[in-house]
């Protein structure tokens, strides 16, 4: 995918609007697997590709496990407009999540991270929504956010 380089000229489509979804709210679950669950389980936004065919997601929460069990929130990224849905782009992944590590026993923490997604497709809607998992314990999330800005 091209560029933007010194001296293009930058149409609409080489920076889409950045887009946010955010919650404040705090729930708990217990599958070992990413999923969603609870009545705040959706916590996603959905955007278009920009002609870089790169996104920035930037994403967030509080998270914490009742046990020194690891929990973790990761993103998924799907095709399409409809957020949850569609064909698997960025399946939800230990290697991009935020996690808290056996240790900290019930302690809420703050953890964030950003990730650069490549090879979308130029014009193309997409999807992205955060799922979560335990090892083990009760999880806990709150103040889940995730920002999708254009990649130059």
């Amino acid at each position: 995918m091209p560029d933007l380089l010194a001296g293009t000229t930058v149409n609409a489509l080489d920076t889409p609007p950045t887009v946010a979804d955010g919650e404040t709210g705090s729930f708990t679950f217990t599958h070992t697997t990413y999923a969603i669950t609870g009545e705040l389980a959706t916590c996603g936004v959905a955007f278009v590709a920009s002609t870089t065919g790169r996104a920035c997601l930037d994403y967030s929460c509080n998270i914490a496990n009742s046990t020194t069990a690891t929990t973790a929130m990761t993103p998924v990224v799907r095709e399409g407009s409809t957020v949850g849905s569609g064909t698997t782009f960025l399946a939800a992944s230990d290697d991009n999540a935020v996690v808290i590590l056996p240790g900290a026993g019930g302690d809420l923490v703050f953890g964030g991270r950003r990730l650069l997604v490549t090879g979308l497709t130029v014009g193309a809607s997409y999807n992205v929504r955060l799922e979560h998992r335990v090892s083990a314990g009760t999880g806990t999330l709150s103040r889940r956010a995730v920002t999708i800005s254009s990649a130059t």
